[in-house]
């Protein structure tokens, strides 16, 4: 698991905790972050080279 998907994980963690306590400003919060980190992780997959196999 990379760091950010680490990261991800903890930050649903978090959103589920906000939102058992009725907390509408903090899973406002973590679902911005988490749209952060899921667009840096799509980001990192795009910039990843692919391996390709030769042309038989």
């Amino acid at each position: 698991m990379t760091p950010n998907q680490e990261a991800m994980a903890a930050e649903r963690q978090l959103r589920a905790a906000a939102e058992s306590r009725g907390d509408a400003e903090a899973v406002h919060f973590h679902d911005r972050n988490l749209a952060r980190l899921m667009e840096r992780e799509r980001d990192a997959l795009v910039a990843t080279p692919r391996v390709l196999r030769p042309a038989r």
